[in-house]
């Protein structure tokens, strides 16, 4: 066995030109996409729709860069990541349950440079904006370019909302820098949709939803 079937649980040469990777799998993802032969690696998973390989990266901008980095040498061409974010702060519209797809994310990813109040100017990568327009017309009706920032603790998120508000950042999340910065990197195109599942300070990532959400995100 390769090195990458160890990790994906198949051959690099069996990748698609497109791959999905999702940080998590929702109950019924995988029967919703047709996805019917899902084999295991260690750390990441993946499996095969009709044009395109599903790959679980688990969750951390570490699992979903270094899964982009692997993918260099594959047939992969397009990449394009799915996961959840929390809203800086609602609007008409982001809110609970809404799809964003981020045109840009920028990193807050370490902790320690957040924690010592340094990172008043972020790095930041771009969406491939061919991809990204493709994906939000066959994305649901209603969704919204966004800005993003990837970042490395939701504790001081609040600390920094208004910093956020004021660089006109719309959502948060973990992943979404190291994506576009490892796709850049190996010289793939890539773009990113989300569903909003939080609101800083408002509707807390690890605070009680309300039913009213719960609905909104159908869970």
């Amino acid at each position: 066995m390769s090195p990458f079937e160890s990790l994906f649980g198949k051959k690099s040469s069996d990748i698609k030109e497109t791959c999905i990777l999702i940080p998590f799998l929702a109950k019924g993802f995988l029967q919703g996409l047709g996805i019917k032969n899902f084999v295991r690696g260690k750390p990441y998973a993946s499996g095969d729709g009709n044009n395109f390989t599903l790959i679980h990266t688990q969750i951390g901008a570490p699992f979903v860069g270094d899964a982009v980095l692997h993918l260099k040498d594959t047939p992969c061409k397009n990449l394009i990541f799915c996961g959840s974010c929390g809203a800086v702060t609602k609007t008409p519209d982001i809110d609970i349950g809404s799809v964003v797809l981020p045109k840009k994310a920028y990193s807050f990813e370490s902790f320690s440079t957040l924690l010592s109040e340094n990172n008043n100017d972020p790095l930041s990568w771009d969406a491939d904006q061919e991809l990204h327009d493709k994906l939000s017309q066959a994305a649901p009706q209603t969704n919204t370019s966004v800005d993003c920032a990837s970042f490395g603790s939701f504790y001081l998120e609040e600390k920094y909302q208004e910093s956020l508000i004021q660089k006109n950042i719309h959502v948060v999340d973990m992943e979404c820098s190291a994506f576009f910065h490892a796709a850049e990197h190996i010289g793939r195109r890539a773009a990113s949709i989300f569903y909003v599942t939080d609101i800083i300070k408002t509707s807390p990532v690890f605070g009680e939803p309300k039913p009213e959400d719960h609905a909104r995100i159908g869970e």
